[in-house]
């Protein structure tokens, strides 16, 4: 079985298993560098003398970067094609990785992982869009499910490795490490990515995102979806703008042992994906997006429970996220398959406006936590229980939205 349709023939022909595998390691980057340097925060804190809120930036302003990129990648996919992009991005990628190695200045070490979260997001904002491309609604969800229960198993690593290089090399470790993963991706992509944008995409002006952005925050399933992906990855970017000042700073432990434990959730994230892949087909997207919303707010709501009565263990905090990674892993790719699949003839441009939803609501939900953490993990534990309520109520909202059964 080859990917190649009547709309995309590419001059290389790759069996589905090899793009399959192709687009898991492009997609891997951008979760991989935002997690791999979260171990390090604390420490980068007390070596550039400065306030955690401060190091926080390295977290929100790399979110930042990604919400905004997928505006404008989105759209310029469409006029020039997913490949071009795609190279272009993750050329940016390894480039900001191997100068932030000599960054002398905390400002350095933030602009780079800004121009490195741009290259990233390239990558997995047009992963999904090339899935799109090919599939309709239901196997979408399905590969999206496949796609990203793959893709989690090098961020579930990621915290792990990081509090390794950053305890035996240095942080300047960690992005020689970034910057060598994108070089080793850059080379299998160049020859082995297939272009599948479609020839009516061609035609569209640069920046149609702007144009098209008015008649889909018009569409009710556009906006309450697109609801669903903010608060549901809110929920997510709360624990991981605190987990590493809870677990370090208050609860006293190692970055090594808060990598280990970020393997819990990561693992539970990956089985709602597997999971999702298995049952999309069966069950159709909307029914999945359900019950793993209804399973976060179960989830967040026992890490609130715990907080509160001020007895929040490393077993309750990573157990109960485990929950809700699970939750997540069946509502993100059910969620996103319905999103970019609302008009495909602008599949880019709406992966890049609901990508800058999601991302933006993550940049501020982590940057707040951040601020607001002292010497409790209530804030976090708040932030992450009233999101999930949230992507709830986006549900309901959204109503009955049509999909293409193809």
């Amino acid at each position: 079985m080859v990917v190649q349709t009547a709309r995309t023939r590419p001059k290389r022909e790759i069996s589905r298993l090899s793009l399959l595998v192709l687009l898991v390691t492009l997609s891997a980057l951008n979760p991989m560098a935002l997690n791999i340097l979260m171990p390090a925060m604390p420490g980068l804190a007390r070596g550039f003398g400065v306030d955690y809120g401060i190091v926080q930036y390295t977290l929100t302003l790399f979110l930042l970067a990604t919400a905004v990129s997928q505006l404008f990648l989105g759209s310029l996919s469409d006029r020039l094609g997913r490949k071009p992009v795609i190279i272009g991005g993750l050329i940016a990628y390894i480039l900001a990785s191997f100068l932030a190695i000599w960054a002398d200045s905390l400002g350095w070490i933030i602009t780079a992982r800004m121009v490195q979260a741009v290259g990233g997001a390239a990558a997995i904002a047009l992963a999904r869009t090339i899935i799109r491309d090919l599939y309709g609604s239901r196997k979408a969800a399905s590969m999206l499910g496949y796609v990203t229960m793959a893709m989690v198993a090098v961020p579930m690593v990621a915290p792990w490795i990081g509090g390794q290089l950053d305890i035996t090399y240095g942080w300047q470790s960690i992005f020689l490490f970034c910057g060598a993963a994108g070089a080793i991706v850059l080379t299998f992509t160049i020859p082995l990515l297939p272009e599948t944008r479609p020839d009516a995409a061609k035609a569209r002006a640069f920046l149609a995102i702007f144009k098209d952005a008015g008649s889909l925050l018009r569409n009710r399933g556009f906006v309450a979806y697109s609801g669903v992906l903010a608060f549901s990855s809110a929920m997510f970017f709360a624990y991981l703008g605190g987990a590493p000042y809870v677990v370090i700073e208050i609860m006293g432990r190692s970055q090594t042992e808060y990598g280990a434990w970020f393997a819990l959730g990561a693992a539970g994230y990956m089985t709602g994906n597997m999971t999702s892949g298995l049952l999309a087909d069966r069950f159709g997207p909307i029914m999945l997006i359900w019950i793993g919303t209804a399973l976060g707010v179960i989830g967040s709501g026992l890490i609130l429970m715990f907080s509160l009565q001020g007895d929040l263990t490393l077993l309750g905090l990573f157990g109960a996220m485990t929950l809700m990674a699970f939750s997540n892993g069946l509502t993100l790719p059910n969620t996103l398959s319905i999103v970019v699949g609302i008009n495909p003839l602008i599949a880019g441009s709406t992966s890049g406006l609901a990508g800058f939803i999601q991302m933006f609501m993550g940049a501020v939900t982590a940057q707040v936590v951040g601020i607001l953490l002292v010497d409790t993990a209530l804030p976090m534990a708040v932030m992450m229980f009233v999101a999930a309520c949230l992507s709830v109520l986006c549900v309901s909202l959204a109503g009955y939205v049509r999909l293409d059964q193809d």
